[in-house]
């Protein structure tokens, strides 16, 4: 299993289970969908949680609950790269448990 390591975690957001889960809840105390009306797309910040956190948070506060897939579409920060890539991982580490990558939906990108 090709698994891609969390290089942010200790850096961008804690690499500790519990702290990260106390952090996040948190943020969604902070915030509310007043309107009750859920989008099937937000774009968010992605800097560390420190800095965009909260207002991440309150995006997600917006998406329908009832998902059953989420795409995650963000910008190389290390090379440069012409149109659209998609990655060759089986799953993302994070200190959540890892996360599984649609390999059939990423072929069909």
């Amino acid at each position: 299993m090709n698994v891609k390591p969390d290089t942010a975690a200790g850096k961008f957001y804690p690499a500790d289970r519990t702290e990260l889960l106390d952090l996040i809840d948190n943020f969604y105390a902070n915030c509310r969908n007043s309107s009750g009306y859920y989008s099937r797309a937000v774009i968010v910040p992605h800097a560390g949680y420190i800095f965009s956190g909260q207002l991440a948070a309150q995006g997600y506060m917006y998406l329908n609950p009832e998902f059953e897939k989420i795409f995650i579409i963000a910008p190389s920060h290390y090379s440069r790269i012409y149109g659209c890539v998609s990655c060759d991982f089986d799953e993302f580490e994070t200190p959540l448990g890892n996360c599984k990558v649609d390999k059939d939906i990423t072929k069909e990108f």
